[in-house]
């Protein structure tokens, strides 16, 4: 297997979904190499679990990913806790077409 090119060391990682599954393995695996981490899930009790457990540089917010506002109370925490958001993982487990959000820069 080739060795990985891409460093993350000392990079912020926001991570949706990151309570369990695919979310929180990812976390993991950037929090071993020195990541910055902001974990998002709707499963505040789990997310804050992983959080403990994971130590370091990791902050997480219990947020449904469908609400605008608090997504982006959760973005700009993100920002004013490491000061750049340099990676975003969007990762979800199910989500009805309605309820998704377009994003714009209006």
């Amino acid at each position: 297997m080739r060795k990985s090119t891409w460093h993350l060391t000392g990079k912020s990682v926001l991570i949706t979904g990151a309570a369990n599954g695919i979310g929180a393995a990812t976390a993991s695996l950037l929090a071993a190499r020195n990541t910055h981490l902001s974990l998002v899930d709707i499963q505040g009790f789990t997310l804050s679990q992983l959080a403990l457990d994971l130590g370091g540089k990791t902050v997480y917010h219990e947020v449904d990913i469908t609400q605008y506002e608090a997504l982006n109370v959760a973005v700009a925490s993100t920002l004013d806790h490491f000061g750049q958001l340099d990676v975003v993982l969007v990762n979800f487990r199910h989500c009805d077409r309605t309820t998704l959000v377009e994003y714009s820069n209006s």
